[in-house]
């Protein structure tokens, strides 16, 4: 129904609105690695993240925010401490301190904090 909707939506602005601190780098990330079709529909960059061998799709937004379960995250160790890694393992406990670009993989490519090997990085990626 209409007010469920509008409902869910009110929930994820809620959501959203708790991202208050911002990670430049994954701006610079989505600018650099997002189409243009991506950046002209404000889509959001599709990534992918390991824990233990498995692996996880999450979603960065034009304005560096991580999404993971329909949760938002503001920085890389937010996502990985309290989302894919709680995910996986509810009891787990404590934190890793992992907040390096290099939990990320791009079609494939494990992406990394130097923004001056990312045009190298993208050459070996397959855009089409």
């Amino acid at each position: 129904s209409i007010d469920d909707t509008i409902e869910g939506l009110l929930l994820s602005l809620k959501k959203l609105k708790r991202c208050k601190e911002r990670d430049d780098r994954l701006i610079e990330l989505y600018k650099f690695f997002a189409t243009d079709k991506e950046k002209r529909e404000k889509k959001d960059l599709k990534l992918k993240t390991n824990y233990k061998g498995e692996k996880y799709k999450v979603y960065i937004d034009r304005w560096g925010r991580i999404k993971f379960q329909d949760e938002w995250y503001a920085t890389p160790n937010l996502l990985y401490n309290k989302g894919v890694k709680l995910f996986a393992n509810p009891e787990l406990k404590g934190s890793s301190g992992k907040n390096s670009l290099s939990q990320f993989y791009y079609k494939e490519v494990k992406l990394n904090d130097d923004i001056d090997t990312w045009e190298d990085l993208k050459s070996k990626m397959d855009f089409k």
